[in-house]
């Protein structure tokens, strides 16, 4: 027991049952849709990695503070990372009850517009998220997967 304590209103603590950016709540299980290396590559995160949304972003510094909450991942420690595309609430299915995570086999050839990069019929690739395009008309329907001969690919 602490008794009284001087603690910062703007990251130590948030009102309770107030949503933090994308509707997240502190306490919320999420799953990683990114692979992230901290600078002096001693902490990582994987896709699918689950982590726990412990706050609002503790750094006001960044231009998209806003968009981001600080999770907590066991092989990484506090992040502030993206609500919006870089994280996905746990359990929570994407479009065709996808999960992220999985393991996907591309059903058609694909290639980019400028001719770099391609996917055969048969590429294995991984559900990194939802949709990172909502002005594809159909954007509710697709997931981003990443392929190792293209990269990430909403689809």
């Amino acid at each position: 027991n602490f008794g009284d304590l001087n603690i910062k209103s703007t990251t130590q603590i948030w009102k309770h049952g107030m949503p933090l950016a994308g509707d997240y709540q502190v306490g919320d299980k999420v799953v990683s849709c990114i692979d992230h290396t901290d600078p002096n590559g001693n902490n990582s995160i994987k896709v699918g990695d689950v982590g726990t949304v412990v706050g609002p972003c503790s750094n006001a510094s960044l231009g998209d503070a806003g968009q981001r909450v600080l999770c907590n991942f066991a092989n990484f420690g506090d992040l502030n990372i993206k609500s919006t595309t870089q994280i996905w609430k746990h359990g929570m299915p994407l479009a065709g009850d996808y999960q992220v995570g999985d393991k996907v086999v591309s059903c058609i050839d694909h290639t980019d517009p400028n001719g770099n990069n391609s996917i055969k019929v048969g590429d294995v690739g991984t559900v990194v998220g939802p949709c990172s395009n909502a002005s594809l008309g159909d954007a509710g329907q697709r997931v981003l997967c990443n392929f190792a001969n293209f990269g990430d690919l909403n689809i």
